[in-house]
């Protein structure tokens, strides 16, 4: 189209197009698209209205869209690790497009919020929560990296579900886990030695 719109403009097509979502889930899927298409703005977005539209990208919203993620999944963002890459954590990781990362959300998804072990599907809360550190706290978002590490889920309906992301398989040992996780933050700390790593709703100790 010819017309050349002001950032506050299209902000506003935003609100009105949300205005038309029937409820919170769907609009935490425009938002979620939106972020995909446009950081600039989504952030833009976000920042008109914060009491508004953090409890959508985030909690309490992203806990139903943790429930559904395998079933509202578009695209993938951050990094999956899975316990299958045991030994070559830091290979994958190298391959991240992030190549000067300050901040890693992680979490397993093994008690995600109060609805228990999502597994894969907790990749929502690392994704929420890294918008969260733009939006509140102005860190640049090409410093972010959401991450899962994926070790299974002990949740039947999840490892029944056609549309599940994640590891079909049940999670392994506390020992095992540890030695993953072990691995994983040696990989970072020499890939990027600026960042800080932080563990988000994991089961246990």
């Amino acid at each position: 189209p010819p017309a050349v719109e002001s950032l506050n403009t299209q902000v506003e097509r935003c609100l009105m197009q949300l205005s038309k979502k029937p409820n919170d889930l769907e609009q935490y899927i425009y938002l979620s698209q939106l972020a995909d298409d446009n950081q600039t703005l989504f952030f833009k977005v976000l920042s008109t209205d914060p009491a508004r539209f953090l409890p959508i990208v985030y909690d309490p919203t992203v806990g139903t869209a943790c429930l559904e993620f395998g079933h509202i999944y578009r695209k993938p963002n951050g990094i999956y690790l899975s316990i299958e890459h045991c030994g070559k954590v830091k290979e994958v990781l190298s391959h991240s497009p992030v190549k000067d990362v300050r901040f890693i959300c992680v979490s397993t998804g093994g008690r995600i919020l109060g609805l228990g072990d999502l597994g894969a599907n907790g990749m929502g809360i690392p994704i929420g929560k890294m918008q969260l550190y733009t939006a509140c706290a102005a860190v640049p978002p090409e410093r972010l990296l959401p991450l899962l590490l994926d070790c299974g889920t002990d949740n039947e309906k999840l490892l029944a579900d056609p549309l599940y992301l994640g590891l079909r398989q049940k999670r392994p040992s506390s020992e095992v886990l540890d030695s993953f996780v072990d691995e994983f933050v040696q990989a970072v700390q020499q890939l990027y030695p600026k960042c800080c790593i932080h563990f988000e709703d994991w089961k246990g100790t």
